[in-house]
């Protein structure tokens, strides 16, 4: 299997997002995400995360993807 189909695998079983530490702890080159995005298969949500270009995120859940131990307070928590 080549490296484009194994990162769309496996963004397919995360839900459409993927980070670049995942696509490196899988040993697939890092510069295939940013080929995919430059091709507009994926689209770079932000610094190390991307996602499908269909679909629906918010901010939040790609904090918490960057930040593994985020504290949200006052209107965030609500």
């Amino acid at each position: 299997m080549d490296y484009v189909k194994q990162i769309k695998e496996n963004m397919k079983k995360t839900g459409g997002v993927i980070t670049s530490k995942e696509v490196r702890d899988s040993n697939i080159p890092t510069i295939y995400l940013t080929r995919m995005a430059g091709t507009g298969e994926i689209i770079r949500a932000d610094r190390g995360i991307y996602i499908l270009p269909d679909g629906d995120y918010d901010e939040y859940y790609f904090f918490h993807k960057r930040y593994k131990v985020a504290i949200f307070s006052y209107v965030s928590a609500l």
